[in-house]
């Protein structure tokens, strides 16, 4: 679905953001936003209406400096970025500050292990998003988190390390 909405008929690299550009200041920047291909409209009926909900939503006309391709968005958004090879993809994705999970779309299995060594995340996806599975660690990279919850790394966190020093001469 998302290498036919792109129009790309190569690898296309996809990963969640967050699904608003704003400046600084909060106000609504004076540049291009990006557009939702599906989906995008904030849910505005029902339980959901008072928050900031949106249905599945797949954005387009995604520049690297807008906040939606700079931070982590915990909500079913995708940007669907084209790129011109596998280093610009490692490159753009690992220059945000965040690193929670990444997801390669491709045919090409060598391209999905280059690129999961290279990316910077905890987990990588690819061709699915966000399995899990309780024995496998999950945590982020960078400004995404410390430590893993799941697995063996998750039971270290409940461990107090202690060091005892004795002088015995």
């Amino acid at each position: 679905m998302l290498a036919r909405l792109s129009g790309l008929d190569r690898t296309l690299f996809a990963f969640a953001r967050n699904a608003t550009n704003k400046s600084p200041n909060g106000r609504a920047a004076d540049r291009p936003r990006p557009q939702p291909l599906s989906g995008g409209a904030r849910v505005t009926e029902g339980e959901l209406a008072n928050g900031y909900f949106v249905p599945p939503t797949v954005f387009a006309d995604v520049q690297d400096d807008m906040r939606i391709a700079r931070e982590e968005i915990f909500g079913p958004v995708i940007s669907a970025i084209p790129f011109s090879d596998i280093d610009e993809v490692v490159t753009r994705s690992n220059r945000t500050e965040f690193g929670l999970g990444s997801g390669v779309w491709t045919q090409d299995v060598g391209k999905a292990h280059r690129l999961a060594r290279a990316i910077r995340a905890g987990s990588v996806w690819v061709n699915c998003y966000q399995a899990m599975d309780p024995a496998v660690p999950f945590g982020g990279y960078k400004m995404s988190g410390y430590g893993r919850e799941g697995g063996r790394q998750h039971l270290d966190e409940y461990l107090n390390v202690k060091a005892v020093w004795i002088r015995t001469g």
